[in-house]
């Protein structure tokens, strides 16, 4: 009796290959893992000061510069978010409790980013907070 094969029907359908359906799985898996702790790198690097802070302010024509921690924190004409005195929020612009006291100091509640580029590093201020804005005492 010869020995015959059979030829599959292409008609008929076909039973998935489960160890690739596995393999793209993991793949897939190994990826999204991936992305999450890269992500999570970049923000710590991009946020590592820890949100808002208290510091020394000495306050210019529209200037602000912070002493603490050991470090000076700037802003000039702006800041990218402020809240006033009542709570709301404001998309840029020179925080109200600042305006009209240039000569003074206070005692402000901001958040910074660090900065480096190239061995040079700087902290510029990107909120400030009015509820909390005192003159120093």
């Amino acid at each position: 009796m010869p020995l015959t094969s059979r030829k599959p029907d292409p008609e008929a359908p076909r039973r998935p290959d489960w160890g690739r359906v596995l393999l793209a799985v993991a793949v897939l898996c190994a990826v999204f893992v991936a992305g999450l702790l890269v992500g999570r790198a970049m923000t710590a690097a991009d946020h590592g000061l820890g949100g808002w802070q208290v510091g020394e302010a000495k306050l210019g024509k529209r200037q602000l510069l912070v002493e603490h921690d050991g470090w000076s924190y700037a802003a000039n004409d702006g800041v990218p978010m402020w809240i006033d005195d009542n709570g709301a929020w404001h998309d840029s612009g020179w925080p109200s409790c600042l305006d009209g006291r240039a000569g003074t100091d206070l005692r402000v509640r901001f958040a910074a980013h660090k900065v480096s580029v190239e061995g040079m590093s700087w902290r510029p201020i990107v909120a400030v907070d009015c509820r909390e804005t005192s003159p120093r005492d």
